[in-house]
């Protein structure tokens, strides 16, 4: 059975900007970017939604609810459109923002998870594109696409138990997330407490500076630092630094094959780079034979948005908005990452014409204090295993990823069943 969804919810199309007004109520704002490729909006969402104010008629609206569905509706490509995210947790005081769509299905006949999942399949992406309207630098569902979407309908215990399927994969994907989160959160700590504080473990075994470690003053940065520390650019380290390459478009046979080809939107989804959007086949890839890099390299962005970084899992190659740490030890890999993370936060750096760059000669010059080998290999054996650890949670969601869009379309259209 189908119907239109316009007989099974209510739909409100979001108009409220991220201006803050006078006279208005403070809330926090749902954007285009938090519904966009993400499966459901928790509340560790929360910490992402900017602030800005709303009347009280559109809090009441778009007021976020569990069982909800918000989709994407304005953008420049009709491919980012329709784009959904379930609303997994009620929330207090937080609204969808404009270019967005609030579905509110009716309980007594749609399941939220199931719609969800519904608008993920190729079936709707296809719809979404087909009558998204616009051209040129902007497309948009119009209300009455939205009023008529066809829905497949099955009986609501077994819309039930299919968006109950696809939510319990989504909730260990997320909690896998978190655990990371708090895994990195962890080595940060140690990280700081050790090369911040300077009380990394001295020959008995206690805080170094806190016990009364000696510190000598270097006079160029005009700090105090153990004396077996040196400051140093990242290209007098034991490294290689490649900056990537993109092979010739003009050439099909170049891409799609089995070698990632990482890009910055890759970075961005985790810390281990374990799966890319963008392929190269062997001939695409020995075309640029010295762009190679090896697994357990650190890739960083350099170029249109600056400080995203993320290892490698696989034998890689990146395009040229990256530049890639390739390591001659280990022991050295988890604090360059963190001192890296620390610099890119506080770095000012040369604006271009519209982004912000740093071409590979100012990446190389990059200045870290480092420390001498022994604190380094403590650290080391310390801070390895936890990135470990963060590395299997970040390959099981890419597995997790695979499983989901591989079951997706069979058990939307019948083939595959959920008892």
């Amino acid at each position: 059975m189908s119907k239109k969804l316009s007989e099974l919810a209510d739909i409100f199309i979001s108009s409220v900007d991220k201006k803050i007004r006078e006279g208005e109520q403070e809330v926090l704002l749902c954007n285009f970017t938090d519904v966009y490729k993400n499966w459901a909006i928790t509340e560790r969402n929360r910490e992402k939604f900017l602030t800005a104010t709303a009347k009280l008629k559109e809090i009441e609206t778009f007021c976020l609810k569990k069982g909800q569905v918000a989709i994407t509706k304005d953008s420049e490509t009709k491919f980012d459109i329709g784009e959904s995210s379930y609303i997994a947790d009620d929330f207090e005081n937080v609204i969808l923002g404009y270019h967005t769509v609030l579905i509110k299905p009716f309980e007594e006949l749609l399941d939220g998870k199931y719609l969800n999942a519904y608008f993920k399949t190729n079936m709707m992406k296809r719809y979404f594109e087909n009558n998204a309207t616009g051209s040129g630098q902007r497309y948009t569902l119009p209300i009455d696409v939205l009023n008529d979407i066809p829905i497949a309908l099955p009986k609501l215990d077994y819309q039930k138990r299919i968006g109950y399927f696809f939510s319990y994969l989504d909730r260990k994907f997320e909690l896998n997330k978190k655990i990371n989160d708090n895994l990195e959160k962890q080595a940060k700590l140690l990280y700081n407490y050790w090369f911040s504080q300077f009380n990394f473990p001295d020959e008995n075994g206690k805080p170094y500076k806190s016990s009364g470690g000696k510190l000598l003053c270097f006079n160029s940065f005009n700090k105090e630092i153990p004396p077996s520390w040196r400051y140093s650019q990242i290209k007098d380290l034991n490294i290689d630094i490649i900056t990537g390459k993109t092979p010739p478009r003009s050439e099909e046979s170049y891409f799609n094959g089995e070698i990632p080809f990482l890009t910055i939107s890759d970075l961005r989804k985790s810390l281990f780079a374990s799966e890319s959007e963008q392929t190269l086949s062997k001939s695409g890839a020995d075309f640029q034979k010295s762009k190679y890099i090896p697994r357990g390299s650190l890739c960083v962005s350099c170029i249109a948005s600056l400080g995203e970084i993320a290892f490698t899992t696989k034998i890689s190659q990146t395009n040229q908005q990256i530049n890639t740490i390739v390591f001659k030890e280990a022991t050295c890999k988890e604090f360059i990452y963190l001192s890296l993370r620390d610099i890119f936060k506080n770095l000012t750096v040369k604006t271009g014409n519209t982004f912000k760059n740093m071409n590979k000669d100012e990446f190389s010059k990059l200045i870290l204090l480092y420390p001498d080998s022994i604190t380094l290999e403590k650290f080391h054996n310390l801070a390895s295993p936890i990135f470990k650890k963060i590395e299997n949670n970040c390959i099981e969601n890419t597995k997790l990823i695979k499983l989901r869009d591989f079951l997706l379309p069979l058990l939307m259209n019948g083939q595959a069943t959920i008892e």
